[in-house]
């Protein structure tokens, strides 16, 4: 039988960890397919209440039948873009930056790694898949220089290599992010730190280096303690009030150093890498724990409530941020974008 401890990270077995781990891929879809269902459902309520005479008129069979017909394939086209980018992300990306690493040889006669803008940009594009939608984020990456891409990213790589990061916190190296880079805050800087080191996350043994993406998922389950059986009132403190489904988050850097002693820990004890975190996290948190460790589709009543609370937050309210999306985006941003400016204004 599971307890509030099944999914605690601070008492997670190995064996739990591999079993969630190998749902990531179903988890992935069927999340993918609910927040299309959801938005499609938003949107289609929102059309018929704003036509009163189409709400007066009698809908015929036909046009019934083509309505529900439209889900799956929007859902299914949505599934095969999130599931590229995640390819992308995971796989792709890596490989490209490994290779870079032992083929170029940079001034100090090692090898050097980096980004391309648009593979800076196409990464950013995963992470608004995955987590939060900020409409103006991809105009301020774009907003870069390719040449600036190349070097800030080169330069965070060569700082990381010459750093041991199972004990130093790579705040120098995210800086060399966040500092010239537009749109690159500290979630950001940490999503491209991660890939730029994949070629020694140490996935499975837990002794690569590896660099922690600061991502809603890790920060939920490590930092904020929100998991199926944990304490349900950490819900609550979890997310701003409402219903937008944002974290009570500043994305600071503090807040990342303290994900990543969080997964540095989790890492030396179960010997796993932060890719895997990552997967695990986004598991516990968008219920793909079912049947885990004796976990019955049929929870009890607090269980199923705190679970279902935690998708209920990612899902409603996703076009209803305004102001307080705004806010959050140009709070994360702030360091790139004061930085920037500062350097336009002394040309």
């Amino acid at each position: 039988m599971a307890t509030h401890k099944t999914y605690d990270p601070d008492h997670i077995t190995k064996e739990t960890f591999q079993t969630l781990l190998a749902r990531y891929p179903s988890t992935v879809e069927s999340t993918t397919r609910r927040k299309v269902t959801t938005t499609t459902t938003e949107k289609k309520s929102g059309a018929s209440s704003s036509s009163s005479s189409s709400r007066s008129r009698p809908k015929s069979k036909s046009a019934s039948k083509d309505r529900a017909s439209e889900d799956p394939d929007d859902a299914s086209a949505a599934v095969k873009t999130y599931l590229a980018l995640d390819e992308f992300r995971y796989t792709t990306l890596p490989d490209a930056v490994r290779q870079r690493a032992s083929t170029t040889i940079g001034d100090d006669g090692e090898g050097s790694a980096y980004l391309e803008k648009e593979e800076l940009v196409r990464l950013v594009e995963w992470k608004m898949k995955h987590g939060k939608f900020r409409p103006a984020l991809l105009g301020m990456i774009r907003s870069n220089p390719d040449r600036q891409v190349r070097e800030a990213t080169g330069s965070a790589f060569r700082l990381m290599r010459t750093a041991d990061l199972r004990e130093t916190f790579p705040g120098t190296a995210l800086e060399t992010l966040t500092g010239p880079l537009r749109g690159v805050g500290p979630a950001t800087g940490s999503l491209v730190l991660s890939v730029l080191l994949s070629s020694d996350d140490g996935e499975g043994d837990g002794e690569g280096q590896g660099v922690p993406f600061y991502s809603d998922d890790v920060f939920l389950w490590l930092c904020l303690g929100v998991f199926p059986g944990g304490d349900v009132g950490r819900v609550g403190k979890a997310f701003k009030p409402g219903k937008s489904g944002e974290l009570n988050v500043k994305y600071t850097v503090g807040e990342y150093r303290q994900l990543w002693e969080a997964v540095r820990r989790l890492r030396a004890r179960l010997g796993v890498g932060c890719a895997e975190i990552e997967k695990v996290a986004f598991v516990v948190r968008f219920g793909g724990v079912d049947g885990v460790d004796g976990v019955e589709e049929k929870e009890e009543e607090g269980d199923k409530e705190e679970k279902e609370g935690i998708n209920l937050q990612d899902t409603r309210g996703k076009r209803k941020r305004g102001k307080n999306e705004a806010e959050e985006e140009e709070k994360e941003q702030k360091v790139g974008v004061r930085r920037s400016t500062r350097r336009r204004g002394g040309k």
